[in-house]
């Protein structure tokens, strides 16, 4: 869970879910990527992509992964109100407001396979 007591705590464990996720498919993916989404894909594994370039890291992760296999691919999210939550509670919810569900549920299903 997406979970933090401040903005850069919170930031720091979207970082490593997301880190998480690329070691997670990099056996099935690294062969099919071009070198440049080598060292994109890479800078998500080592947690050095940039703020924007998090913002993408699922649709990226999944856009890969539909390339690769030829189907489509559904990202599922559970609990996606806990970073809304915890930043509420904990002062920074500004920070996250961005990332409201309306957005974040467009964000998430706009989908273009490549």
């Amino acid at each position: 869970m997406l979970t933090g007591t401040s903005w850069d705590v919170m930031l720091d464990s979207f970082k490593d879910m997301v880190s998480s996720l690329y070691k997670r498919w990099k056996w099935y993916l690294w062969d099919s990527l071009e070198p440049e989404d080598q060292n994109g894909f890479q800078s998500f594994i080592d947690e050095k992509a940039s703020h924007a370039k998090l913002r993408a890291s699922l649709k990226r992760l999944s856009s890969f992964l539909a390339k690769k296999s030829g189907r489509q691919v559904i990202v599922l999210i559970d609990e996606y109100e806990a970073p809304n939550n915890y930043a509420y509670e904990y002062g920074f919810y500004k920070e996250v407001r961005p990332l409201r569900p309306p957005q974040l549920y467009s964000r998430l299903t706009t989908f273009d396979p490549g």
